[in-house]
Parts: structure tokens; sequence; C-alpha cells
């Protein structure tokens, strides 16, 4: 059993990877005496499940998020064996509910994850799925939620021409809509708690668990990931992961490598040191999963893209809103360009 000077200097450590309050890193150390493990690994089911939320998150549409915006919005986390618990930055509630909660996407499509719902936990929000093991509970109040859904939900109808997706999760907020069930069947590879990509999920897992390690560097442009269907049906594609600022990659690895950080399951071995070019850095790593792994800092401004919003007006209005909301809540202003519908976002290619 850890001393509790141990325990200490374990709970200091353990801030550097998640953003706790030194009080909270050293409670949830002391709750698995006498064998605490730093970053504890997620069982399986919440494995797949953190895998899930983190493939749709790098698809997130980040171009309205200003410089500095926290790895997709988390400030904090506290990862469990069950459960991930995550501080979060309100202003971007709003993409998150977009990218993340599920609706009829059509022709027998579902947008976001299929079966999540929300759910009264405390103080805040969790996320789970009613049957499958998976749960976030994100550190926002009802009404916060609520709010940014009622935004999320008129953006989307404006996306698709004043015919708004049902929302599942509100159609059905206790139980899984059948749609969802049968888009579900039609994917087994990927849904199935026993197929590939649950039993594959633990890298992106602990990408996830250690997200706040991007928090660490100075002005975070944007994070971006492309999975590019990994693991989805057994095969071994590239997962790429692409950011701007922030952290080094020395800073990276200090943390996703050291074996203090990562007692239990280190992200994986590195292939190649750092090559620079064409304003990036890249870095490879070979996954447990047979995977590559590539890590992209890039160091010069990319290319400008626009938005996918029909006509600058559109842009205005959706600024507006969001402005509003943060008016609402007390928060800084969200954008740091309010009057252009282009900004720096990142694409993988160039």
């Amino acid at each position: 059993m850890p001393s509790f000077t141990r325990l200490q200097k374990m709970a200091r450590d353990r801030q550097k990877v998640t953003g706790e309050e030194y009080q909270t890193a050293l409670q949830e150390l002391r709750t698995h005496v006498p064998n605490p493990a730093l970053i504890p690994r997620a069982a399986v089911g919440q494995a797949g499940f953190e895998a899930s939320l983190l493939d749709l998150l790098g698809q997130i549409d980040i171009s309205l998020w200003p410089t500095g915006t926290p790895a997709w919005g988390f400030t904090r986390l506290t990862p469990r064996l069950n459960e991930l618990v995550a501080e979060f930055d309100r202003r971007c509630l709003i993409d998150f509910i977009k990218e993340i909660m599920p609706c009829d996407g059509g022709d027998a499509q579902v947008y976001g994850y299929p079966g999540l719902r929300i759910e009264k936990a405390g103080n805040g929000v969790a996320l789970l799925r009613p049957g499958p093991p998976g749960r976030l509970i994100l550190r926002v109040s009802w009404s916060d939620w609520n709010k940014a859904a009622a935004i999320a939900r008129q953006e989307l109808a404006e996306d698709h021409e004043g015919q708004p997706p049902a929302p599942f999760w509100v159609e059905r907020p206790q139980d899984w809509h059948p749609r969802e069930r049968a888009y579900v069947a039609q994917w087994p590879g990927r849904h199935d708690s026993t197929g590939p990509f649950y039993r594959n999920a633990s890298p992106l897992s602990v990408l996830l668990r250690h997200l706040i390690v991007w928090n660490g560097g100075t002005n975070l442009d944007y994070i971006k990931l492309w999975t590019n269907g990994a693991m989805h049906d057994g095969h071994a594609y590239p997962i790429h992961f692409a950011w701007a600022n922030g952290p080094t990659h020395p800073q990276i690895l200090a943390l996703l490598q050291d074996p203090i950080f990562c007692r239990d399951e280190q992200l994986g071995r590195l292939m190649s040191r750092c090559r620079c070019y064409q304003g990036a850095c890249w870095l490879t790593l070979r996954l447990a999963t047979g995977n590559k792994l590539f890590l992209r800092r890039d160091t010069e401004p990319v290319r400008l893209t626009t938005t996918k919003l029909p006509d600058r007006e559109h842009y205005r209005r959706r600024l507006q809103r969001r402005a509003a909301f943060c008016a609402d809540h007390g928060l800084p202003g969200p954008f740091d360009n309010p009057t252009s519908p282009t900004r720096k976002h990142g694409t993988f290619w160039r």
C-alpha cells in the first residue's frame, strides 16, 4: 500500500494529465488503494464508448471556435473504470450536441452516436446508452444543456433547408428508436460490443483520457482526428491526429509514453523520430492493435477554408445566437473574428 506521501506525489503527477484539482486527484487515488493507477484503464465496454465518442469528436466543425479553445471543449477529466467525468467549456456545447447526439440521417442513416441519451447526474448531465455500458458526465447544468440543445436543433434545421432531422434522443428519451437499432444492426463490426471496434478501442480511450495534455501548450488553434474506418472491420487502417500550435511532440510523448503516466497501458511504440517539413511536424506510433497513429503538429498557419454556411447573413445569425448564449451565461465572447466566414481550419491533406 503506498504511503500518504506517495499518494500526494501521484496526485500531483495525475494533475498534469487530467487537469483535476489536487484534492480531487488525491481522493480518486485513495478510492483505489492498495493499487491505485495514476490514470485507470477503462473497462472494455467503457473503452468502446469513449472510443466512439472520440471518433465523433474528431469530426466537429471547429471553424467557429476561437484560438485557445480547450481540446474539444474539455478542461478537466476524471477517468474511472466505468465512467468519465468532464469539466466542459460551455462555449463548445452547441457544436458538441450537434455532432454527438443521434438524429435521423435519412436513407436508413443515423447522425451522431446511435442510442445516446441524457439524464440528470447531480449538478451535471450524464450521457449514456440504455443497455450497453459506457457513461460520460459533463459538468454543465441541465438548463445550460437545454438552451444549447435548442440552438443546436435550430442550426440543424438551417443546415437541412428548414427540415431538421428528427432528434431520436428527444423523441425516445428512455429507449432506442427502432431506426437506431436497425442502423446498428447493419454495422456489427462498428457497434457490436463483441466486434473489432470495441475489441480494439483501448488506444482511442487512452487518447481521450489523456486529452487534457493538449491543453498544456499555448494558443491551441485546432485539434482534429480521422480514424478512416480504423478498427471497424478488423483491418489496421491508420489513425490521424492533428493539431496546430499547442504542445510540442516531446511534451506529448513525455506523458503518453512515460510508464509513470501510462503504467497500465502505454499508447504505442514509437516508430519514427519527429520529421518536420511543409509546415508540419510528424510522428508515428505503432499501436498494440496494429494500427499506425500519425501525430501531426502544424507549425505554420494552414490555408483558410470557408465554413459550410450558405451565405454571410446565415453566418452572422449563427454568430449572434452563440454570442447571446455566451452573454446569458457570463462567458467570454466565443469568436475571434465575428465578421468573416473564414478562419484557420485544419485539413489533414494539404
